[in-house]
């Protein structure tokens, strides 16, 4: 158990090395945490709104949606691995009025491979754009047991990113800036571990939040649910 504050502080040119520091991030709120998310509430701690998703998140489904779907995630995670194929079927089946949302959130104390991984996806998105952030995204949960830089370097040069392009990009301050921000976000929003989702509806407004992995027909009946009394 430990009380400290979650942090993700190790340099970006260390991670590239293949070295992940140990203890990188840890937990809070006076309980041991586990990539499940968790349920004591009695010590949840006072959380703040999410940033609101803008024109910079990476994002797939309806251009007005009537609800948003915020997911802060760990691409080493398993359970993350076990939620991502529900999240994308229950968002590409409700395309019309649901859209999804990706964001960062690596828990480096116990993926090693977590916060290369979403480096290697933020280069893939500024170099390439969307589509090509969400193909990453969804190679890497596909072959989630390969993790590692010789599979991140592979997903890259399909989208036409060299190694050597790729690493100068996962290098520099500010690619580590958006990830260490987003982690930051989730934190303060209450996530205590991956998958971390919260809801949206059209106007910003958090109406919902999952914490955890959930079954595609949980997640679709609750999602079908909010989207009831939004319309």
């Amino acid at each position: 158990m430990d009380t400290h504050k979650p942090t993700l502080s190790t340099p970006a040119a260390v991670l590239l090395a293949g070295v992940i520091i140990a203890g990188a991030i840890v937990y809070a709120f006076g309980f041991a945490p586990n990539t499940k998310g968790t349920t004591d509430t009695a010590k949840t701690p006072e959380t703040k709104p999410i940033p609101a998703v803008t024109e910079s998140d990476y994002r797939l489904g309806a251009a007005q949606p009537k609800l948003i779907l915020v997911e802060y995630s760990d691409l080493e995670c398993p359970f993350c691995g076990q939620f991502h194929p529900a999240i994308k079927q229950v968002a590409e089946e409700l395309s019309g009025e649901v859209q999804w949302v990706y964001r960062h959130f690596p828990l480096t104390q116990i993926h090693q491979n977590a916060l290369p991984a979403a480096l290697a996806a933020e280069c893939v998105g500024q170099m390439k754009g969307n589509a090509a952030f969400w193909t990453y995204i969804n190679g890497v949960f596909a072959q989630q047991k390969l993790i590692g830089k010789p599979l991140i370097e592979s997903l890259a040069g399909v989208q036409g990113i060299s190694a050597t392009d790729l690493e100068a990009c996962m290098a520099k301050d500010e690619t580590l800036a958006i990830v260490q921000k987003q982690f930051n976000d989730a934190v303060a929003a209450g996530g205590q571990g991956t998958p971390f989702t919260i809801i949206l509806d059209s106007k910003g407004k958090q109406v919902a939040t999952l914490p955890g992995s959930m079954a595609y027909a949980q997640l679709k009946a609750q999602v079908e649910a909010l989207l009831a009394k939004a319309r």
